[in-house]
C-alpha cells in the first residue's frame, strides 16, 4: 500500500509531537506551579534539617572532648558527677539527634513519593509514545525501499520517506531505551524508599532506647551521691574496693585463658584478610590497641589488652561485625566487661561487645551483619564511655562464674584488625 506524500506528512507531524513535546512550549498549569513550589518547599525543609544535625553534631563533639579532659583528671567524686552530667548532656542530645533525624527522613519519603509520582506519570506517556510508534510502525511495515522508490512519483518524496522509515526505527528504539531506564530509576527510588522506612523504625527504637538510658544515668548519679554521701573519702573508699574486686577477676581470667592457649591448635582460624568483619561502630576512632598497648603494661596482670577499643559516646549504636548466633547477653554489673553482648559467627569468630548501656538482642537471635544489637556506655569496669571489642577462637570461648561478676566471656583472643 502506497502512502500518499499528504499522509505522509499528517503521520510525520503527528509523530513529531509524540516524539518530541519538548520543542512546543505550553504553559505552566496552577496544578504543575503549586507542585514545583511544594517541592522546593520540601527540599528547604530536608536542608534546614540536615544544617540542625550538623549543628547537634558539633555540639556533640565538643561535649565528649570535654567528657574526655574530665576523664584524664583522675576518679574524684567531683569529677565522676562532672563525667555523669557529661553523659547526661551527650544522651539528650542524641535524643535530639534522632528526634531530628526522624523528622528529616519522613521529609524526605515525602519528597520520594512525589518523585515516584512523577516518574510513574513519566512511565505511562513512554508506554503511549511507544505504542503510537509501533502503529505507524504497522503502517510502514509491508513496504520495503525498493516498494518506497517504485511507488512514489518523484525521487525527492522516496527519500523523504525512506528517511522517516528510518527515523521511525530510530525512535522507537530510543523510546524503549528510555522506557527502561525510567522503569529501572522507578525501582531504585522504591528501594530508597524501603531503605528510609527501616532506617525510620531503627531511629525511632534508638531514640526510646536513648531515653531509657538517660533516665539511668540520672538515676546512676542520684545512687552515687547517696551511696559516698556526697563525702571524697566515701568515693574514694568505694573506688579502692571495686579496684581490688577488679583486679582479682582480672588476674583469675589471666590465668583461665593463658592455660586455654597452652597447646591451643587455631589452624581452623579463617585466613586473616580484610573484610571479614564489620567496624561495630559507624564512626571509627581507635582509642586502646590490641596486644601489649602502654595502658596494658600499667593497668593489667597480664600486660595484655584482649581487644579494642572504640572511642562511642553514651548512647551510641553498636552494630554486629557478622552475621551469626547472639550466644550471651550478660551483666558483670560495676566490674569487668559490664553489660555485654557474645556473637557466634560461622567462620570460628565471636566476637564480644562490652561495657555497653543497653543490649537490643536476646540469646538464640540470628542477627546479621550491620544489624543494630545495642548502645554504647560505661558500665561494667572503665574510665569512661567507650566500646570494648574483642575477637576470640569460638571453640575456646567459655562462660566463667565469678563471684560479684557473675558469668564473664573467656577464650583465646586474635587481633580484631587482621579481620577488618
Amino acid at each position: 500500500m502506497a502512502i500518499s506524500w499528504g499522509r505522509f506528512l499528517v503521520i510525520m507531524t503527528a509523530l513529531s509531537m509524540v516524539l518530541a513535546p519538548s520543542v512546543f512550549v505550553f504553559a505552566q498549569t496552577d496544578e504543575e506551579a503549586e507542585e514545583a513550589a511544594k517541592n522546593a518547599e520540601l527540599e528547604a525543609q530536608i536542608q534546614k534539617k540536615a544544617e540542625e544535625l550538623k549543628k547537634i553534631n558539633e555540639e556533640l563533639q565538643e561535649t565528649q572532648e570535654d567528657l574526655q579532659a574530665t576523664v584524664q583528671k583522675g576518679q574524684t567524686l567531683n569529677n565522676e558527677i562532672k563525667k555523669i552530667d557529661g553523659n547526661i548532656k551527650t544522651i539528650n542530645l542524641g535524643i535530639q539527634s534522632s528526634e531530628v533525624t526522624i523528622e528529616k527522613l519522613g521529609l524526605e519519603l515525602e519528597n520520594l513519593q512525589d518523585v515516584i509520582y512523577d516518574k510513574e506519570v513519566e512511565l505511562e506517556r513512554k508506554k503511549h509514545s511507544i505504542t503510537a510508534l509501533l502503529q505507524q510502525r504497522q503502517v510502514m511495515d509491508n513496504e520495503n525501499l525498493l516498494m518506497v522508490f517504485l511507488k512514489n512519483k518523484t525521487l525527492s518524496d522516496s527519500l523523504a520517506q525512506a528517511q522517516f522509515i528510518e527515523d521511525l526505527n530510530n525512535s522507537l528504539l530510543t523510546e524503549v531505551v528510555n522506557l527502561q531506564d525510567i522503569r529501572e530509576d522507578l525501582n531504585e527510588d522504591l528501594e530508597d524508599v524501603s531503605d528510609k522506612k527501616d532506617k525510620t523504625e531503627q531511629e525511632k527504637q534508638t531514640l526510646k532506647a536513648r531515653e531509657s538510658i538517660a533516665k539511668e544515668q540520672k538515676t546512676e548519679r542520684s545512687y552515687l551521691l547517696a551511696q559516698t554521701k556526697n563525702e571524697e573519702a566515701e568515693y574514694q573508699k568505694i573506688v579502692a574496693e571495686l579496684a581490688e574486686r577488679q583486679r582479682k577477676i582480672g588476674e583469675e581470667i589471666a590465668d583461665i585463658e593463658a592455660q586455654l592457649r597452652a597447646g591451643a591448635n587455631t589452624d581452623d582460624l579463617p585466613t586473616a584478610r580484610s573484610g571479614i568483619l564489620g567496624y561495630p561502630v559507624a564512626s571509627v576512632l581507635v582509642t586502646q590497641d590490641y596486644g601489649a598497648t602502654a595502658f596494658a603494661q600499667r593497668a593489667y596482670r597480664s600486660k595484655f589488652h584482649n581487644g579494642i577499643d572504640f572511642r562511642a559516646s553514651v548512647g551510641t549504636e553498636l552494630f554486629a561485625a557478622a552475621e551469626g548466633e547472639v550466644i550471651a547477653v550478660g551483666d558483670n554489673g560495676n566490674v569487668q566487661y559490664g553489660r555485654y553482648v557474645l556473637v557466634k559467627h560461622p567462620n570460628n569468630l565471636t566476637t564480644l561487645y562490652a561495657h555497653m548501656s543497653k543490649q537490643s538482642v536476646y540469646v538464640g537471635q540470628t542477627v546479621e551483619r550491620g544489624q543494630l544489637i545495642g548502645y554504647a556506655g560505661e558500665t561494667g569496669y572503665v574510665f569512661g564511655a567507650h566500646l570494648h571489642f574483642t575477637v576470640y577462637w569460638s571453640p575456646s570461648v567459655e562462660l566463667k562464674a565469678f563471684s560479684g561478676a557473675g558469668l564473664v566471656p573467656v577464650g583465646i583472643t586474635v587481633n580484631p584488625f587482621e579481620y577488618f
